[in-house]
């Protein structure tokens, strides 16, 4: 049995983490055991996690406390014989969890690319920036297999000699298309539960933060509301910048047509009422929550900054950050014509697999 330690999950529930849960809960566990590391006090999931045999081992955060957070690293590596290290992120700053795995000999150690641009805003930007490009050109010396959601991603994280190995593989953010399936039964009721039975639903699913831009979403908004009085838009996540967009929303009087419906655990039956999926980010890797929306069948309205990658439907279309060209879409559907669609390249039945296989090598 190959004991697989897997690195990447957060006390939010974002694209990385669903990615993780997805293909967690799809592996053979009789093949694998797989472990976790946990830096925070809760993470989602958690208890799903421990149900399905996943082990935790508690690292104190950097920012916490340093000296304390490499002496357990060193601890972790130490004390477990892993064979398998994944890590998953969206920048490559903090480096230490690759450097143990090397020191203890881990054979077989993945970097997972999820994100196609640097997505730092803080005051520290420039250096993490800085360390991202520097250890850019050093996880050759210490990775073994070299993964990302889409070639975007792979070009943000590896130079072309990786991309061009037989190290690099391109993981597809697959799901369960199952779930995701149109649901007219499920589709009635919750826009029964919502108060939507007669309205034009537009939904936007992703943290509340400036990569996912809903700032422009709700400017479109405004101008599709004032030539459509049945229009609502759901904002569906949590983030930094929630104030922020609630404060804008009032702004502009909208606060009866635009509903902020926080961190939800029933998203595929929110997609299911909405007749429309906006997502108007700055930057994404490749977004799981597009990938549910197309196999719901939903009309989806993308930035042309998202990777052409995610389309596998008719009903999609990627627009430039314009308002006029994203109001004059917007409008154009009032009601919606839902079916199911299937792509292999996303069944996480079969994808899960894939990745078996590559543990495996």
């Amino acid at each position: 049995m190959k004991k697989i330690l897997i690195i990447g999950l957060t006390q939010n529930f974002g694209g990385v983490e669903s990615v993780i849960m997805n293909y967690y809960r799809n592996f053979d566990k009789k093949n694998f055991e797989f472990h976790f590391v946990k830096n925070f006090d809760k993470i989602p999931n958690e208890q799903e996690i421990i149900k399905l045999g996943g082990i935790f081992h508690n690292i104190v955060s950097v920012k916490n406390n340093m000296f304390k957070y490499y002496k357990q690293l060193n601890q972790l590596f130490k004390n477990n014989k892993f064979d398998i290290v994944w890590f998953n992120s969206c920048i490559l700053v903090n480096f230490a969890y690759i450097k143990y795995a090397k020191k203890y000999g881990v054979k077989k150690i993945i970097i997972h690319s999820h994100n196609s641009k640097f997505m730092d805003t803080s005051i520290f930007r420039p250096l993490k920036y800085l360390l991202h490009k520097i250890n850019k050109r050093k996880i050759l010396k210490y990775a073994t297999d070299f993964w990302s959601c889409g070639i975007d991603a792979s070009k943000f994280f590896f130079e072309d000699k990786i991309i061009n190995s037989e190290k690099h593989k391109i993981i597809n953010n697959a799901i369960d298309l199952e779930k995701f399936k149109f649901n007219k039964s499920v589709r009635e009721e919750y826009r029964k539960k919502l108060g939507l039975e007669n309205c034009y639903v537009i939904g936007n699913v992703g943290r509340l933060h400036y990569q996912k831009n809903q700032k422009f979403l709700i400017d479109v908004f405004k101008d599709v509301y004032e030539k459509n009085n049945d229009a609502r838009l759901l904002l569906v996540g949590q983030g930094e910048d929630e104030q922020k967009l609630m404060e804008q929303v009032k702004k502009l009087n909208l606060q009866n047509v635009v509903m902020f419906l926080g961190a939800r655990k029933d998203v595929p039956n929110l997609l299911q009422a909405m007749d429309c999926f906006a997502l108007s980010s700055l930057y994404e890797g490749l977004p799981v929550v597009g990938i549910e929306a197309e196999a719901g069948g939903l009309k989806c309205i993308f930035s042309e900054f998202i990777t052409k990658e995610v389309r596998f439907c008719d009903d999609v279309c990627f627009l430039p950050l314009n308002k006029e060209e994203w109001v004059k879409e917007l409008l154009k559907e009032k009601t919606s014509r839902r079916r199911s669609n299937y792509c292999d390249k996303f069944d996480i039945k079969i994808e899960s697999k894939k990745i078996e296989k590559y543990f495996m090598e």
